[in-house]
């Protein structure tokens, strides 16, 4: 699952929830801030942060190459 944001949630406590639930059932979950810190440290470890969303691409294609065997 990727989650790409720009910023926080509107409800901290259901979505670290569902962030939980998500990865005890175990999704691989990634974030993707665009220029927020919030997304990075809410997926932490496999989050980044991008400054501006037309590198959203390049991000994902590295992504999908990292999770690849």
């Amino acid at each position: 699952m990727i989650l790409i944001g720009d910023g926080g949630t509107n409800d901290a406590a259901a979505a670290a929830h569902e962030l939980r639930r998500l990865r005890r059932a175990g999704a691989r979950v990634h974030g993707i801030g665009i220029g927020s810190d919030e997304v990075v440290q809410r997926y932490a470890p496999t989050s980044r942060r991008l400054e501006d969303p037309r590198e959203i691409a390049a991000a994902l294609q590295a992504l999908v190459e990292d999770e690849l065997p």
